[in-house]
């Protein structure tokens, strides 16, 4: 994901842009422009993400839009916008196989490569993160407790053991734990149980 405006990520030789309300797929040496894209509804890019080894971008945008982008072809509506702010997307990332997960307003949805993304129901969460192999989320509302679920059904497995709000979260590159932040305070868990291994004021 990128900041609220602009931002960028590599894709193997090339370099996504973000900003504006387009993106472009670009060369970073010599510096040029490959391919360019505008949201055809005039919604601002909110998230980026790129496949590495498809070199599939994945966008979201304010109303709501999910589109996969494989330049040099047409980009694809993988979920149609609904059209008000309360749906903007706000979460869109790839796991290791290929699959997106993307959150729009509260309910986020799964695809795999090249597919539609069909909606799952969650609880309402305020904060969220995916692990990198995209099988295992987790998600903490206004108030604790911290919830791990299953991303293919939206069902909680395990809660964290303590009841700590969060500002941040963040998994391990292995996704065998999970790092919250509250207040200056870094948590770290076992993301398979959801125990607390260590925790310290930074």
């Amino acid at each position: 994901g990128v900041g609220e405006e602009h931002g960028h990520e590599e894709a193997g030789h090339h370099v996504v842009q973000l900003g504006a309300g387009r993106v472009a797929w670009a060369e970073p040496l010599p510096p040029g422009v490959i391919a360019s894209f505008r949201e055809p509804n005039e919604s601002g890019f909110t998230r980026l993400a790129v496949e590495p080894q498809t070199g599939a971008v994945a966008l979201g945008t304010e109303d709501g839009t999910i589109w996969r982008w494989v330049p040099p072809e047409a980009p694809q509506a993988l979920v149609p916008g609904a059209g008000r702010s309360s749906a903007r997307v706000s979460l869109v990332q790839f796991d290791r196989q290929a699959g997106l997960v993307a959150r729009i307003g509260s309910r986020f949805h799964r695809a795999r490569p090249a597919e539609s993304a069909p909606a799952v129901k969650w609880p309402e969460l305020k904060s969220v993160a995916l692990s990198p192999d995209g099988t295992r989320l987790a998600g903490i509302g206004p108030e604790p407790p911290l919830w791990f679920f299953d991303p293919r059904t939206g069902r909680p497995t395990h809660r964290a053991e303590r009841q700590v709000k969060v500002d941040e979260m963040k998994f391990s590159p292995d996704g065998r734990h999970l790092a919250t932040l509250r207040f200056g305070r870094l948590y770290l868990w076992r993301a398979s149980t959801g125990s607390l291994t260590w925790n310290a004021r930074l």
